[in-house]
């Protein structure tokens, strides 16, 4: 991982913007209204782990800040596994240790949100999909993002990989979306709809989510 790499969670400065507009813009020109409660997600029991290799190269970097802000905008605490850089000239066992955190991290978690960006997805995100899906005798649900606008699915009937797809449609609940603001809107749906396994405001993020018109069943 590059040193550059550094983690953005300025939570307190997200609350007070959305305390203070009802609608918060997220970057797209889009606003997504907020319920009648405001969630800090450093304090939230939804934990999201965030799978992507934009920690990799300053020029997706900047543009992971506005990932992780999604996610935060739908009252969930990040869990990044870029937060914290193995030696530059790390050992083997190293490099397993960071494996095994993000491992714990996942298992740890509510929910995984995938960066599917680029010609094909990248293999370490695609492995931590599949770990999640996977997971036995608790339910991670699953969301994808991409906003790449080349097609990555077989014979342009998916998305992307057909097995990865899967994995987030049919395993995770999910689905994949091609914008910010449709990314923190299914994060709330998904918090609504496994409410039983994991307590939520209900009246800040289930009234939210109703007034889009958008299901919590999909």
């Amino acid at each position: 991982m590059l040193d550059q790499c550094r983690p953005i969670l300025v939570s307190s400065f997200l609350a007070a913007i959305i305390l203070q507009f009802p609608n918060y813009s997220n970057g797209e020109g889009n606003s997504l209204a907020m319920g009648s409660q405001v969630t800090d997600s450093n304090n939230s029991s939804c934990r999201v782990y965030a799978a992507s290799p934009y920690g990799f190269a300053p020029s997706t970097q900047t543009f992971m800040k506005e990932f992780k802000k999604a996610i935060e905008a739908a009252g969930c605490k990040v869990l990044d596994p870029w937060e914290k850089e193995p030696p530059k000239n790390a050992t083997r066992k190293e490099l397993m240790d960071v494996g095994k955190k993000n491992a714990d991290l996942i298992d740890n978690a509510s929910g995984l949100v995938a960066a599917l960006d680029g010609p094909d997805v990248d293999s370490g995100t695609a492995a931590e999909i599949g770990y999640a899906a996977a997971k036995q005798g608790k339910t991670i649900w699953i969301v994808g993002y991409r906003g790449d606008v080349r097609h990555s699915g077989e014979k342009g009937q998916g998305k992307v990989n057909l097995q990865v797809q899967y994995f987030i449609e049919e395993r995770g609940h999910g689905v994949i979306v091609d914008t910010l603001h449709d990314l923190t809107i299914k994060i709330r749906e998904l918090r609504c709809k496994f409410r039983d396994v994991e307590p939520i405001p209900e009246d800040y993020l289930c009234e939210s989510s109703a007034k889009t018109g958008l299901s919590t069943d999909q």
